[in-house]
């Protein structure tokens, strides 16, 4: 999404976020580039093309990983557009000095607050028909790039198989006169 910014027109993260979930670009660009951090790569490349994004992305964590987009955002522009100087604080996570020495303190007191009323905002908006519609095309959309990416393997595994020449032998000796052994990967010049 910065991409399409440039350092003398940043966009904030209100501009960017505003009403996600009815705009594809933004939607999707949150569902596949924030919600891996949050829920791990792993889980995520198991469950994006199985199902709706309502249904692995529980509300809870939908709200967090927004969370810590906006928490992250200023910090993450800064280092994005090379700001030099002071840099911006972090939203909701506290900096207090007083425990221990650690930079970050977890999330600050006003963090709760805002989690609980955006659970409401993700329930709201999870329910509009643009959402619903925007998480059907997001899923037909992970599920063709999985199909694609299946298919590829499929035929980049055929191509690296190399089935073994088998060659009949004649081998003899005293006991057995002519028996016949299946010798693979041997040539018959080697025995």
């Amino acid at each position: 999404m910065w991409s399409d910014t440039d350092r003398d027109n940043p966009v904030s993260y209100e501009e960017m976020m505003k009403d996600y979930r009815q705009d594809r670009k933004k939607f999707f660009w949150f569902l596949e580039e924030i919600v891996p951090i949050v829920i791990g790569k792993d889980n995520y490349a198991k469950v994006n093309w199985k199902e709706l994004p309502s249904k692995w992305l529980r509300k809870s964590m939908e709200v967090y990983a927004l969370m810590c987009l906006e928490n992250y955002y200023g910090k993450i522009e800064d280092d994005y557009f090379q700001v030099e100087g002071k840099r911006r604080e972090y939203v909701y996570t506290t900096t207090d000095q007083n425990i221990k020495k650690r930079e970050f303190q977890g999330w600050g007191a006003k963090a709760p607050g805002q989690f609980n009323e955006m659970k409401k905002k993700v329930a709201n908006w999870r329910k509009t028909d643009y959402s619903i519609a925007l998480e059907k095309e997001f899923l037909e959309k992970r599920k063709a790039e999985y199909q694609q990416k299946q298919s590829q393997r499929e035929t980049k595994s055929k191509a690296n198989v190399q089935v073994p020449q088998v060659e009949e032998v004649e081998f003899s000796d005293d006991e057995d006169d002519g028996v016949k052994l299946n010798v693979y990967d041997i040539p018959a010049t080697a025995i």
